[in-house]
């Protein structure tokens, strides 16, 4: 559901709202029991991936209103790609109006992407980007901690995606609720037991509006295409069996 202005007036009281709907309970158990730990990551600074899409706006809205004793300590971090020209623009707005109305800290930068990219840049070069940009203000905002708005279908798709590649336990056990990296960075997903269209819901419920990304249903990417044709089909395929949850219980099992 794509909005071309922010029509939520009021941020704070729309966190409140999802909260209810969506209360602490039900984020992953592992990620609550770090953030309420004396670990210097989970007591420093919280940096945010925040695109403006349903999964990373619930994310935010959920952290300030389920840890409000950490609200001053959150940055929001938002890479425009630039893919998609007027449309990546008013995401940046979008994430900015969001952010002023928390209080919440908010940072961006445009893709300088090489010119051999051009408008059909590779998943993998978008990424890589991405998280170059994500390291650089963690550090410079003195964040270990990168959270995450990943859900249960993520997790559903990882694993078709890799199994294709022939990966092992490590790979098929992603994505982690919490991922350590070199002992210096730490990932936080704590919406891995929510399913995509649970966080559209409660979204929908609270009169929240989000952004999408268009490019999500053009199948230059693989994982467009897992999302788009194979993952209905095979959801479909095993009628009466919850086949999201299935795959959320081999990643636990795997890791």
């Amino acid at each position: 559901m794509s909005r071309g202005r922010p029509r939520c007036r009021d941020w704070q009281g729309a966190a409140e709202a999802l909260a209810k709907a969506v209360p602490l309970s039900r984020l992953h158990p592992e990620v609550r029991r770090w953030a309420d730990g004396r670990n210097q990551a989970a007591r420093g600074v919280w940096a945010i991936a925040f695109s403006g899409g349903a999964d990373s706006l619930a994310l935010l809205l959920l952290m300030w209103a389920h840890w409000p004793r950490h609200r001053s300590r959150l940055v929001a971090l938002h890479f425009n790609h630039r893919l998609r020209g007027a449309e990546s623009g008013r995401d940046v707005r979008f994430c900015r109006a969001v952010c002023r109305g928390l209080g919440v800290e908010f940072r961006t930068e445009a893709w300088k992407r090489p010119a051999t990219a051009g408008r059909n840049a590779s998943e993998a070069q978008a990424r890589e980007a991405r998280f170059v940009f994500f390291r650089e203000q963690q550090w410079r905002a003195g964040a270990r901690a990168l959270w995450l708005g990943h859900q249960k279908d993520d997790i559903a798709e990882s694993m078709l995606m890799r199994l294709a590649r022939g990966s092992g336990t490590a790979g098929l056990a992603a994505p982690r609720p919490l991922q350590a990296w070199n002992e210096t960075w730490i990932h936080v997903r704590p919406l891995l037991g929510l399913s995509k269209a649970e966080i559209e819901v409660a979204l929908q419920a609270c009169a929240v509006p989000w952004r999408s990304d268009s490019t999500n249903r053009e199948p230059d990417f693989l994982r467009n295409r897992i999302r788009q044709q194979v993952l209905p089909e095979w959801v479909k395929a095993v009628a009466g069996r919850d086949a999201l949850s299935g795959a959320m219980r081999s990643r636990e099992l795997l890791q």
